[in-house]
């Protein structure tokens, strides 16, 4: 995804309370304990040259927590540890998890403190 968070965004507007969320993409699997975005640059992406962003599996399982969807399982696609790897996430959505500060920020309506 070019812009994650616009995405992440509308996914969450179209969402019902309680509804469920398959994520399938690629994850990056280093420093796991930091909340990481990776934005490789040209021959860099380990796909093609569309793949522009990555997160780690804390980094997409905080930044979905802001929007009020949750991640209730993940699987990664390689059985042991490797830079970067496909993932299946499930997740829920519930409108009272969603991060209103975040969400009005994420919306454009103010910015955070």
């Amino acid at each position: 995804m070019r812009y994650p968070f616009q995405v992440f965004r509308v996914i969450r507007d179209i969402m019902n309370d309680g509804g469920t969320l398959i994520i399938e993409t690629g994850l990056y699997r280093l420093h796991e304990e930091e909340a990481l975005l990776w934005c490789p640059v040209g021959e860099e992406s380990p796909y093609e040259p569309s793949s522009v962003s990555f997160f780690n599996l804390k980094g997409i399982t905080d930044t979905l927590r802001t929007f009020g969807i949750t991640v209730q399982s993940h699987r990664f696609l390689s059985g042991h540890q490797i830079p970067h790897d496909r993932c299946t996430l499930v997740c829920t959505y519930h409108e009272s998890a969603l991060d209103q500060k975040r969400a009005r920020y994420w919306d454009s309506i103010e910015p955070l403190p």
